[in-house]
């Protein structure tokens, strides 16, 4: 058996109406300038079958296409598979049917949906529009061998205590300073204003619009402690610093998740300024 089809609708650079896109059984290659589609297709594929390594998988806000402005509310991922012999359609019987010229084809999908701050996705499988869940083992066999590119530089522009991009900026005439010049720094002084305004936000004594939740907060506290005891939280950015306010940067070029090849250019621009 082999995948034969995939259709992306609303993931990552492909919107709606989406993208299909059509495999043989034997190699089959991706050819495309930078940010024209190719890891996304790939990354559909790792979302849709797992891989053998069992990284785990989870989508997040970016991965659901974006554009004029909005970000899409569903996303779906289909891949069709054909070419099977007996015994490989054997293990899929709950899901497995036959196309026009009665060969054996399997429809598996996962769908997307952005609800409530959360993102509520389903793995299903079968022949109508409804399928059923896969069991473990049926799961297991669609499995993927997944070689990861040699240098991941999406983790290297990523915001985060390791950032490279927070170490190229540290070293920056702009940042490469004395605290006593870099105290006037606009970002320094942008993050203590959004800092100041969000401890007034939550703040029970100016009766913040958030203070509520403190006081929530704060009365839960009393049940663990002393009456004596009168501590009262307050919520504030962690790391005001410039240092650690660079860690927390991340840069970026794409509204969608951008693509390796893109990101790979991202990163050897940075590094070469």
């Amino acid at each position: 058996m082999y995948l034969s089809e995939l259709k992306i609708d609303n993931f990552r650079k492909y919107g709606s109406p989406g993208i299909e896109v059509h495999f043989n059984e034997k190699l089959n290659v991706l050819i495309g300038e930078n940010a024209s589609g190719k890891t996304t297709i790939v990354d559909a594929i790792r979302f849709l079958l797992n891989t053998q390594s069992y990284e785990y998988q989870r989508l997040y806000e970016a991965d659901f296409h974006y554009s004029d402005g909005k970000r899409a509310s569903n996303l779906r991922i289909e891949g069709i598979f054909t070419g099977f012999s007996d015994s490989e359609a054997g293990n899929f019987l709950e899901w497995i049917g036959f196309d026009v010229r009665k060969n054996y084809k399997l429809r598996v999908w996962i769908t997307a949906e952005r609800k409530d701050n959360r993102i509520i996705w389903d793995t299903r499988a079968g022949m109508d529009d409804i399928g059923s869940q896969m069991d473990g083992r049926a799961r297991d066999l669609l499995r993927i061998t997944y070689l990861k590119p040699l240098r991941d530089a999406e983790q290297e522009m990523s915001a985060g205590r390791r950032s490279r991009f927070s170490q190229l900026l540290k070293n920056h005439h702009l940042f490469k300073k004395t605290e006593e010049e870099l105290k006037d720094n606009k970002i320094k002084k942008a993050i203590e204003k959004a800092d100041q305004e969000i401890k007034d936000y939550f703040n029970i004594a100016t009766s913040g619009e958030g203070n509520e939740i403190i006081e929530d907060v704060k009365d839960a506290i009393k049940g663990f402690t002393s009456e004596d005891d009168d501590h009262t939280p307050f919520v504030n950015l962690s790391g005001v610093e410039l240092w650690a306010i660079l860690q927390r940067l991340s840069l970026n070029i794409d509204e969608n998740q951008p693509s390796l090849g893109m990101l790979n250019l991202l990163y050897i621009a940075a590094e070469y300024y």
